[in-house]
């Protein structure tokens, strides 16, 4: 589906479980399909690469629908 090949985008493990840096908090990704809008071949959840761009929202788990947030990982290091 993407364009780019993984090698040329740093595809490579999330460096945190359950940091909001990786692919399947990522606005490119494609759960449905596995796969990224910019990036060829199947993608991983949990993977990330040097496009990553978070989700301008995100799903309330409580039950409040969605709300307008920034989802980058206050915490993370950008070279996750």
């Amino acid at each position: 589906m993407g364009t780019r090949l993984k090698a040329e985008v740093s595809y490579r493990p999330a460096k945190r479980k359950g940091t909001m840096k990786q692919c399947g908090h990522c606005q490119a990704f494609q759960p449905e399909l596995r796969s990224c809008l910019m990036v060829s071949g199947e993608i991983e959840p949990f993977m990330v690469c040097d496009l990553w761009e978070p989700m301008p929202f995100h799903w309330d788990p409580e039950g409040e629908g969605v709300k307008a947030q920034q989802a980058e990982d206050p915490m993370e290091d950008d070279n996750a």
